[in-house]
């Protein structure tokens, strides 16, 4: 029994307890997971009327468990979004995010390792928000975006956020007050 509206062009946070279903909300509004009742509507549109290719096209879906490669950084960073080395150098340092890898050999050009082993989990976190948030999308849906950060980071990433989603409907989930 949820019923929630989230307005075109704002943020909206998600927050509640690991476990309460928070994550599988976001996966049925992409329809990686199916509603045993009740429906979605979007646009006042049934979701399910949506072609599922027209849906994640227009929601980018940045989650907890997005696939770093055992590639560099600099790899990992541009994946799928055709950015290329000036444009996110320049997020980087604009965010003041540049420096995270200051303390890797080959800075941005350090290999990840096989699903970011190479890397801390707030480097891993930095990265896949950056890749995701590279792509421009109506709606944007964040799922933990600040867990495995410290403090001065968080509020760099949230300076982050809201500057790269202004133009969208956002959707922050979090168990992070």
């Amino acid at each position: 029994n949820l019923n929630i509206k989230i307005k075109p062009n704002e943020f909206t946070a998600i927050l509640g307890k690991s476990g309460t279903g928070k994550s599988s909300l976001a996966k049925m509004l992409l329809r990686i997971n199916n509603l045993t009742k009740g429906k979605i509507l979007l646009d006042n549109v049934n979701l399910y009327n949506y072609n599922i290719d027209y849906l994640r096209s227009n929601i980018n879906y940045i989650n907890q468990k997005t696939q770093l490669f055992n590639e560099s950084i600099i790899y990992n960073l541009a994946y799928g979004n055709n950015k290329n080395l000036k444009e996110i150098i320049y997020l980087l340092k604009k965010y003041d995010l540049l420096s995270i890898y200051d303390r890797l050999e080959h800075k941005l050009h350090t290999n990840a390792g096989i699903n970011g082993s190479n890397l801390s989990l707030g480097m891993q976190k930095i990265t896949i928000l950056i890749r995701g948030l590279l792509k421009k999308y109506p709606i944007i849906i964040i799922d933990e975006p600040l867990a495995g950060l410290d403090k001065n980071s968080r509020l760099k990433v949230c300076k982050l956020i809201k500057d790269k989603c202004k133009n969208s409907t956002t959707i922050i989930i979090t168990h992070d007050m």
